[in-house]
């Protein structure tokens, strides 16, 4: 008891008068210690953190699981396209590429490619050695699924 008085006697004031008085909580501490807008700057930072860390922290695939009924939708909606179809389809409205017999509507990313206009080089036809070349990342390979239309008929 002796030794904690005399520590306590030894630090100097602007110390002292931070740390809280016994028997006194904590929240008691922080609201002599900041004020009530600081303290609600506070609680809104702490919020968006948790948010952001909760975004960050949901697995992205969560919503995409598909049950049955909805493979079998997506399985008529997917079809198959002759080379002489998919080549109608060469504009910058309307962009459809094909990528090792697949086909892919491209149009909306048209505007968002990072190489600009080089996508409508191949547009309505086969993409497949400029898409495998060194200027993609490989990030493209899982991106380029969402696009995802059909297969090329053989």
């Amino acid at each position: 008891m002796y030794f904690s008085r005399r520590c306590y006697l030894l630090k100097p004031d602007y110390i002292v008068n931070r740390l809280p008085l016994p028997g006194s909580a904590l929240l008691d501490f922080v609201a002599h210690r900041w004020s009530s807008l600081e303290m609600e700057m506070i609680a809104v930072a702490l919020l968006l953190a948790a948010l952001l860390g909760a975004l960050f922290l949901y697995p992205r695939s969560a919503g995409k699981g598909k049950t049955e009924g909805d493979l079998q939708t997506i399985a008529k909606k997917l079809k198959t396209y002759t080379k002489e179809e998919v080549s109608l389809h060469n504009k910058r409205d309307d962009c459809w590429i094909i990528v090792k017999d697949k086909v892919y509507n491209v149009t909306p990313y048209v505007e968002e490619h990072p190489g600009g206009d080089a996508i409508l080089n191949h547009a309505g036809g086969d993409s497949t050695e400029g898409f495998f070349g060194p200027q993609h990342a490989t990030r493209v390979f899982d991106m380029v699924d969402e696009f995802y239309i059909g297969d090329v008929k053989l």
